[in-house]
């Protein structure tokens, strides 16, 4: 005969709230072994508690432990997924600080992380935002997809064990090779200077020693048929290859007011043999002169290893 357990959420749980999943998981993976648990509930019969119900009335070491479990227990719920949203679920500002912020501003995210002192001593790997009172902390459920900005990565939460990785690492190759990459920028960039201006930068996490592939894409324009279109790609401030130098067909018209009427793509592939470093790529474009307007929209870079 099933046994259920009683706990006032108000008393017995230390922040008054139960996260039923995060707890769930919490009691599976403790050393309960004298009864399977069936279910937690915390609608019926009485709101005002949690019920957590075993198939048989718990040994008392494990009642003991059961309610160490329940006085820890934050009642922070994992981050879901969100259905039908494609990319990343969150923005993180950094996933490498063991300390918070001196001045932390709402509405921001960090992955804390490993060796955590001082607030967020105990809270590693959590998502922590702050308040404006307070640092609070959420779990992120498996498969949890987040865009760390002070690298430009997406990072996953893999699992309990493996933790934060980079997409397309730990264990196996994504779709397109393992340590994957990706950078874009859609918006019309237009300028009229003949010195090279960012597109997008690309700033990787530490990689493994390999041969990558560096694919860039973009869509482009210039605002003459008497000078040159130019756009390059450099690896940590050096040029890694000129992807083109090309003049339109004629000057009329405007696309989006950004220059040519005519709209162009361009794509190019490098192979590169890198080592096991972080890496800075960046597309620039510009004009063979200063005062004509060149603009790139659409544009991406990707690399991922392949050997």
């Amino acid at each position: 005969m099933s046994q259920t357990y009683t706990y006032s959420i108000s008393v017995d749980f230390p922040n008054a709230a139960v996260a039923p999943d995060v707890l769930t998981d919490q009691i599976t993976a403790s050393s309960i072994s004298s009864g399977v648990l069936e279910g937690i509930t915390l609608r019926t019969p009485d709101t005002a508690n949690c019920y957590i119900v075993f198939d048989v009335a718990l040994s008392a070491p494990d009642v003991t432990t059961l309610d160490g479990i329940v006085a820890v227990h934050d009642g922070v719920p994992y981050l879901d997924y969100p259905p039908g949203e494609p990319g990343w679920n969150l923005r993180v500002e950094d996933r490498n600080l063991t300390v918070p912020p001196g001045s932390p501003t709402t509405g921001l995210f960090y992955i804390v992380a490993a060796g955590a002192t001082g607030a967020w001593a105990g809270h590693e790997d959590a998502i922590a935002s702050w308040n404006g009172t307070t640092w609070q902390y959420q779990l992120p459920s498996v498969g949890f997809a987040v865009w760390v900005i002070d690298e430009g990565i997406v990072v996953v939460y893999e699992n309990d064990t493996t933790k934060w990785q980079p997409y397309g690492t730990g264990g196996g190759s994504a779709t397109f090779g393992s340590n994957l990459h990706l950078a874009e920028s859609t918006a019309v960039s237009t300028s009229t200077s003949a010195s090279p201006q960012d597109k997008i930068t690309l700033v990787t996490a530490t990689l493994e020693a390999g041969t990558y592939r560096l694919e860039v894409s973009y869509g482009w324009n210039h605002d003459s048929t008497q000078n040159n279109f130019i756009s390059l790609v450099t690896q940590d401030a050096v040029q890694v290859g000129q992807l083109h130098e090309a003049e339109p067909a004629e000057a009329g018209g405007t696309f989006e007011s950004t220059g040519s009427v005519q709209r162009y793509v361009n794509t190019r592939v490098f192979h590169l043999s890198l080592s096991a470093q972080s890496y800075t790529f960046k597309l620039q474009y510009h004009s063979e002169f200063s005062g004509v307007a060149s603009s790139v929209w659409d544009a991406y870079m990707s690399l991922w290893r392949m050997s």
